[in-house]
């Protein structure tokens, strides 16, 4: 995936309210970044930074105007990732991370569940892991979706405080308005899907609903998405691990038990 307007709107959320750390960052899959000039410099501009440096900007870039003093990125193939590993399998780094995005890489790993174990053990204590993968609708993208539950109980089995979660619905469309307003960044409040809501028993059926109603969205027709199939939603969730390390523990499903 690569680093769009929406997220770039997110990541500033998570500065402003003082969660993202300085030091170091790690992108595992090295991101493009896909956004207008317009965007990149109100994006500059809100972090007080000058318009005159927003030619060119990079993934790498993005993290220094954040704070981030140091960037790595991880990939099997990509010649850009300084650490080659593939993260379906154990990885042995004497490094550890401030900051550890994973930008919908994961989706494409079989064992999921090992890079969450890989995050957990390359991510410093007191660090952030950021998430934006699929959760529902962007089928044959990857080999899964991954279900808002998972971040809760990851978080839960392992000490993680969860700082900013978000279920975006529309993803792809909602990306292609913010190219369009430029002017405008996005309101992650104004979301109509809680993720407070996941315990309830109807949030399945809400996500379910809405999901059918962005199919037929003229404004989906309007950007070019003119397939229910190219509608999808996505998760957007800040973690922070606990001060002290401890090792991985796989969780057990335990926040919802729908049948």
């Amino acid at each position: 995936m690569a680093i769009d307007g929406l997220i770039l709107d997110w990541f500033l959320r998570l500065h402003r309210a003082g969660a993202w750390p300085t030091g170091n960052v790690l992108e595992f899959g090295p991101q493009d970044l896909h956004v207008s000039p317009a965007i990149v410099q109100q994006f500059l501009a809100r972090l007080g930074r000058p318009a005159e440096s927003s030619g060119g900007l990079t993934a790498p870039d993005v993290y220094a105007a954040l704070g981030s003093r140091e960037y790595h990125a991880l990939d099997r193939d990509d010649p850009r990732a300084d650490i080659r590993h593939d993260l379906n399998e154990p990885l042995v780094e004497s490094r550890r991370f401030d900051v550890i995005t994973n930008l919908g890489t994961l989706e494409h790993v079989f064992e999921p569940g090992q890079v969450f174990r890989t995050t957990h053990e390359l991510l410093r204590p007191g660090g952030l892991a950021i998430y934006v993968l699929p959760a529902f609708g962007d089928i044959n993208h990857g080999f899964w979706n991954v279900h808002p539950v998972t971040y809760a109980d990851v978080a839960r089995a392992n000490g993680y405080t969860i700082l900013d979660c978000h279920y975006v619905d529309n993803f792809g469309v909602r990306g292609e308005r913010r190219r369009e307003t430029p002017e405008h960044p996005f309101e992650f409040s104004a979301l109509p899907i809680k993720l407070a809501e996941i315990q309830s028993p109807t949030f399945r059926q809400g996500v379910f609903l809405n999901f059918l109603n962005n199919a037929v969205d003229p404004e989906t027709r309007r950007l070019g998405l003119r397939s229910a199939s190219l509608v999808f939603d996505y998760c957007f969730v800040a973690m922070r691990k606990a001060a002290e390390h401890r090792p991985f523990v796989r969780p057990q499903q335990s926040l919802y038990h729908g049948s």
